[in-house]
């Protein structure tokens, strides 16, 4: 097919903003009544306040959680009629009294298939009227996923159901000892979160060790947000190494069918700290901060098992599922990718994976805040 081929023919504007302080509203009809919407790309589903409308509920139930940090169990609307001038649609709401104004989020946002742009000039957002595959509602089905496969936060962890990994350790280079640098103010104040949220969830714990390798906090492009980063070079020189399992990804684009039409992505939540490291090893993955030592109770990043063990793990666990109809299944590291001849087919074996795999029965937690969970259609 020419890859010049347009889909989308009307691509309506709306204007959400005038300036890029204000805040980015959009008006929708919802079974009947006008509600404005805080356009919220960094909620995943959409959310409506009790006080825009009354509304029936079902007995399908969201844990969210908000800007106070605090999960939250909340229920689920019926499908409502949605209006847009000429678009029309079903969706599901989560439906709650905590939140200032109802939230336009990802979930209808991706169904609307829409586009923001931001310019100093305010921010605009563009739908289409006209599309290659229909518009329908399909959040009823991922509700069935339970709620607690899902990952809360960026840093929220499981915990596979796995011998714990044994490192096989070169004793002519052990004790692995680099002092730790000065880090910034900014550095240790952005990553201190992140220390903390590991600390709670028992991916760290506070021991003094032998061993050391310093930690370099990393800012996220575009946040204010650190990435967790230690420079694992010298252990990696004193470990014996796995035999590399992570599959070449050439390897495994090729393996998918070629009639392949629709595709979606789930994140493995957290993936290596879900492997848990035996008590042997913990030591070797020291690090300090503040002038106390923590050492790793799960395989860290930059480790050069890491990705071997993992990978081992979670296809071992895939090798259970059975697909419905001419679809496949691949992993690469910590994404799922599936691949089938039709939108529903996918959004039905998303669900199976989430649901049935031993994976989230082992422990894994699987995350939609930044993949694209929702089937798109490659001609």
């Amino acid at each position: 097919m020419d890859g010049n081929v347009k889909f989308l023919i009307n691509v309506p504007q709306f204007q959400i903003s005038n300036t890029p302080s204000d805040i980015p509203q959009l008006s929708l009809y919802v079974a009947g009544k006008k509600i404005p919407f805080l356009v919220d790309t960094g909620a995943t589903i959409s959310c409506l306040n009790k006080r825009d409308l009354i509304c029936p509920i079902t007995s399908k139930t969201i844990q969210s959680v908000g800007i106070t940090g605090v999960p939250q169990t909340e229920p689920l609307s019926i499908p409502l009629k949605i209006e847009l001038d000429e678009i029309q649609l079903q969706h599901s709401f989560i439906v709650s009294s905590t939140v200032p104004m109802s939230l336009l989020g990802r979930d209808l946002l991706s169904k609307l298939n829409a586009t923001i742009t931001c310019s100093t000039d305010g921010v605009e957002i563009h739908i289409p009227t006209n599309k290659a595959y229909q518009l329908f509602s399909d959040i009823i089905l991922l509700t069935s996923v339970p709620s607690e496969l899902w990952a809360l936060h960026a840093n929220h962890v499981g915990l596979l159901n796995v011998p714990p990994y044994e490192a096989h350790i070169d004793y002519t280079k052990y004790p692995v000892y680099v002092k730790q640098y000065p880090l910034s103010k900014e550095k240790e104040e952005g990553i201190r979160p992140v220390i903390e949220s590991l600390l709670q969830q028992g991916v760290i714990i506070k021991r003094r060790s032998q061993n050391n390798t310093p930690i370099n906090p990393i800012l996220k492009p575009g946040t204010n947000k650190y990435r967790f980063t230690q420079d694992l070079r010298k252990v990696n020189e004193a470990v014996f190494p796995m035999a590399p399992v992570v599959p070449d990804t050439n390897a495994i684009l090729a393996a998918l069918p070629a009639d392949s039409k629709w595709y979606t992505v789930v994140d493995l939540c957290s993936a290596y700290f879900s492997i848990p490291v035996h008590e042997n090893t913990q030591d070797l993955f020291a690090f300090t901060f503040k002038g106390e030592q923590y050492v790793w109770q799960r395989l860290p990043m930059g480790f050069i098992d890491s990705a071997s063990v993992y990978s081992a793990a979670v296809n071992a666990h895939l090798s259970q599922l059975v697909l419905p109809g001419p679809s496949s299944l691949l992993c690469y590291c910590d994404d799922i990718m599936i691949a089938s001849l039709q939108n529903r087919t996918a959004y039905k074996i998303l669900c199976i994976t989430c649901k049935t795999s031993v994976l989230p029965t082992n422990g894994q937690l699987f995350g939609i805040r930044s993949k694209g969970w929702m089937p798109i259609f490659i001609p």
